[in-house]
């Protein structure tokens, strides 16, 4: 159903009445949620702290859905160790310098988690999935419910990142070392 708005007091059938209290009170709320919703971003500061999190002007986001190689992780490639997490890192690094204009919509995150969880985006293009095809990050199924799923198959097909040799998952690696 089609409505029409008026800027009369006065109401027939087919036209709802217009009531200025009333559409200010929504308007309001309207404007209180959207920064909820999504968070456009004009970025002024920006500072990547890792494979999977960086800090906006101030404001710590981590992405949704994926999980990188930790700052100091190391992985294995021909029987020689690398630096995958510092890889991860330049690579995420790169891939917003110079800085683009983000779009990040708010998602659930961990009960523990400290930093806000967000999908963040590039024009159309999500940010992790292409941390995940270019093997810099992998599905973290557990949050994403496969999301990034066929991004990370391409990835392991065509051995980049992380899958052009041997890795322990982020999350194990953590609870080693942390």
């Amino acid at each position: 159903m089609i409505f029409k708005m008026t800027l009369s007091y006065h109401n027939t059938k087919n036209t709802p009445p217009f009531h200025p209290p009333k559409m200010w009170i929504t308007v309001t709320l309207l404007s209180l949620c959207l920064p909820y919703l999504s968070m456009p971003v004009f970025a002024e500061t920006l500072k990547i702290k890792d494979g999977d999190s960086f800090v906006l002007n101030g404001v710590e986001i981590r992405l949704w859905g994926i999980d990188a190689p930790e700052y100091n992780q190391q992985c294995q490639t021909s029987g020689k160790s690398y630096p995958c997490g510092r890889e991860a890192r330049a690579f995420f690094e790169n891939l917003l310098t110079p800085l683009p204009f983000i779009l990040c919509k708010k998602k659930t995150g961990a009960k523990k988690e400290t930093r806000k969880v967000a999908q963040c985006f590039i024009e159309d293009t999500d940010i992790a999935e292409i941390l995940v095809r270019n093997g810099h990050a992998i599905d973290d199924k557990y949050f994403s419910t496969g999301h990034y799923k066929l991004a990370e198959e391409q990835a392991k097909a065509q051995k980049r990142g992380i899958w052009r040799g041997q890795f322990m998952i982020p999350r194990e690696w953590r609870k080693i070392h942390h």
